[in-house]
């Protein structure tokens, strides 16, 4: 509808504006934006019928993991492996990104929230673990928490 927005958008996998909606957040049921059928129920970016397909998750990590919010839009995985070379890699991989495009969190100490919203069911970075984060699309006025709340607003 002309005139309507619809922030945020993409839509969270498991948002009950689906008439299925999917069994979590997993970037792999991220949906088409067109509606076909005029149905509420829009295909899956990634799989069989579209012919995009994720690459699996990097080894010792889990799934992929999508996040669609007024703050921001981010996908991330995470890993509770203490590996030293591991943690050097993700050294390595914080370094050569900005803040605004992907961080490494910390929550070797205690969960992490990965939201500025903080709100029951937004993603968290669980305690004892690290976790990789890549923004899609960052707002200004977004905030995220890595080490303490911080403003995105510097970015471009």
């Amino acid at each position: 509808m002309v005139g309507t927005l619809n922030i945020p958008y993409p839509i969270n996998p498991t948002d009950t504006y689906f008439t299925t909606p999917s069994p979590n957040n997993n970037l792999e049921f991220i949906r088409c934006p067109g509606n076909p059928g005029n149905t509420n129920d829009h295909a899956r970016i990634f799989g069989g019928i579209s012919g995009k397909f994720l690459p699996p998750p990097v080894n010792l990590f889990e799934d992929w993991e999508y996040y669609s919010g007024t703050d921001g839009v981010f996908f991330f995985t995470r890993t509770d492996k203490t590996d030293a070379f591991l943690q050097t890699a993700m050294a390595k991989l914080d370094d050569d990104f900005s803040e605004c495009q992907a961080d490494v969190i910390d929550a070797s100490a205690a969960e992490v929230e990965l939201t500025s919203t903080a709100a029951a069911g937004d993603p968290k970075c669980p305690d004892e673990s690290t976790c990789f984060r890549v923004w899609i699309i960052p707002r200004a006025t977004a905030t995220y928490q890595a080490g303490g709340a911080e403003a995105l607003a510097s970015c471009p």
